[in-house]
């Protein structure tokens, strides 16, 4: 399978390959947020299941280094979390009960870290 292969200094020796099988888009994002955070993270999305495939990641500090390699590979590190994309499945006809819980729960707990910000008021 073709994907990357990933080093970063942030993980010591370890290497991780992403990659799957079938109809698939993997990719690697480096951000910096507006207030100097920054993060990035390996994930792909796996059709027809539509799910959000994540690997590794995390904060990025000065002087931290990440080698990506794209190359061809028998096998794939397991990812760390597969997730059912919330987005792509919502019918404005009907809603599967399944899902309408799951964005329930998603919404939630977004509220609450929004909360613990103060950026949003409970009263919302």
């Amino acid at each position: 399978m073709r994907g990357f292969i990933v080093k970063s200094s942030t993980w010591g020796d370890e290497v991780c390959r992403v990659g799957m099988e079938g109809e698939y888009s993997i990719g690697i994002n480096f951000n910096v947020s507006r207030l100097g955070e920054t993060y990035w993270g390996l994930g792909g999305f796996k059709m027809p299941e539509k799910h959000h495939w994540t690997w590794k990641g995390g904060s990025l500090r000065v002087g931290d280094v990440v080698e990506v390699e794209f190359a061809d590979f028998k096998e794939a590190t397991p990812p760390v979390a597969v997730e059912l994309d919330t987005c792509s499945s919502v019918n404005n006809d009907k809603m599967d009960p399944e899902m309408v819980q799951v964005l329930l729960e998603e919404y939630e707990s977004l509220k609450r870290l929004l909360e613990q910000a103060g950026i949003m008021g409970k009263d919302i």
